[in-house]
Formats: C-alpha cells, structure tokens, sequence
C-alpha cells in the first residue's frame, strides 16, 4: 500500500497507469489535480466482466514521478471523481459514491455563484453602482467587484477588497452578491 516511482514525467506514468493489460481495458480516464480517476474492465476468459473505479494518487519526488493505487471499494478520501464513472461500474461502496455526489454538487452551485458575480457586474451603472461581494473562508469581509469577465470555462473576477488590496476571487470564496450605490 505505498508509492511506486520511477517515470520520468507525468505523461508516461498516465501511459502506464491507463495501458491496456492482459484482461484488464482501461475504459475511461481524467485526471483532476494529482488524481488520476480511471474506470476499468477486468474480463478473464471463462468468468464474467468486472468492471471497477480506480483512484491514482501521483506525485512527483525529486526527478521522478509516481503513483499510489487505491479502488473504489477502499473508500478513497478524494471525491472529486467524474460522476459519469459512477455510472459505468457497479457500485463497491455507497458511502463514497455518495461523498463524489455531495462534491459535486456544492462545487455546482459554487460555479453558478461566479456566472451571478459577472452578470450583476455587466448590468449595472458603473458611475452609479458597484457590486459587492462577502467571501468566505477567508480573513478579508468583502470586496467591490472591478472586473468580472468569462473566458471559455474559466472566469476570472477580481476585486478591490475592503484592505485596499486587489485580489483574483476564485468561485469557491463567493458568499454573498449584492449591488450597492457609489
């Protein structure tokens, strides 16, 4: 249960990871951070299909990548797997899967909060009004909106907070919006 190593870069280490092997098909992969979800079928002759979610761990050591193996059923502590996989494998541990589904939908609604920032910014009368919003998780109250923009899937919002500096926001510090008077 501990950490192999020894690929030169993160790509020939997803190679290995991802390979086709004897009667086992990699079916699907996506990588989220330093966690290389992939959904597999294990096929041997005579028995039936098996089909499983596999979490990789990867890091990189010195000069050399590597990877620590965990499945579904050991209950990883990642839940940021890809909720199309959940539906491609039995299920081995409901308590987990019910984990990636919660994840999921809490980093939904945080996406939506960054599409609000960006439409009350475009909507108001800059001269007149600014949009104001409170974050969270953080030691810094609120902050007066600047530039909020959409640029493909990212979108990038920066603020004047209340200490005077100006700070890139990222969705998950988005608590309340509210547009205030000049």
């Amino acid at each position: 249960m501990g950490w192999s190593y020894g690929w030169n870069s993160k790509e020939e280490l997803v190679e290995y990871l991802t390979k086709s092997w004897g009667h086992g098909t990699c079916l699907a992969k996506s990588i989220r951070g330093k966690v290389l979800w992939s959904v597999w079928e294990f096929s041997p002759p005579k028995e039936e299909k098996t089909r499983y979610i596999r979490c990789d761990l990867l890091d990189k050591y010195d000069d050399s990548w590597g990877y620590k193996d965990m499945d579904e059923s050991m209950g990883p502590y990642y839940y940021n797997c890809p909720l199309s996989y959940l539906d491609m494998a039995p299920v081995a541990n409901e308590k987990w899967r019910e984990g990636v589904r919660n994840y999921h939908e809490k980093h939904k609604s945080k996406r939506g909060k960054s599409a609000e920032v960006v439409l009350a910014f475009n909507s108001i009368d800059h001269t007149k009004q600014r949009v104001k919003i409170t974050l969270e998780r953080t030691s810094i109250h609120y902050g007066f909106v600047q530039e909020a923009a959409k640029y493909g899937r990212r979108t990038d919002i920066y603020i004047l907070a209340n200490n005077g500096r100006r700070y890139r926001v990222t969705p998950k510090f988005i608590g309340e919006i509210s547009i205030v008077e000049r």
